[in-house]
């Protein structure tokens, strides 16, 4: 079974200023939040070209944004160690509202679409109510 590792943590800013060390759990006036995951690594993904491997990149997207890893080329069982910072979110009511994270891994190829190997999803509702500042592997 093909697994994906990830740790995120919720970062907060108010008036600017970004802390992510933070106890406090309820939201101040101005405070905005978001999720900034650390893409760490992929194992047992399966093949995916005629070599027998696969050259797997990330796509992590929420609200309507997406951002992407670079492409690990020749790799069933990739490192990357990159940060992806999700939109910001201004209140309680609009991190409810979040929906989804989802987390695809593609197969890059040369002149096409990349080819979808597989995808997860975290209620973003659920991530945005925990510990400021904590971080977890999913």
């Amino acid at each position: 079974m093909s697994e994906v590792k990830l740790r995120v943590k919720l970062e907060r800013s108010v008036l600017g200023l970004v802390a992510m060390e933070e106890e406090q759990e309820a939201w101040a006036q101005g405070e905005r939040r978001r999720i900034v995951a650390t893409v760490v690594s992929a194992r047992h993904l399966p093949k995916m070209d005629m070599m027998g491997l696969c050259d797997p990149y990330v796509v992590i997207s929420m609200l309507g944004s997406e951002s992407k890893t670079g492409v690990r080329k020749n790799t069933l069982s990739p490192d990357w160690g990159e940060d992806v910072a999700l939109p910001w979110v201004h209140s309680a009511g609009e991190a409810d509202a979040a929906g989804d994270v989802q987390v695809s891994v593609y197969d890059w190829d040369m002149g096409s679409a990349g080819e979808l190997v597989g995808v997860a999803r975290m209620d973003g509702g659920v991530v945005f109510k925990r510990k400021v500042g904590a971080v977890s592997e999913v």
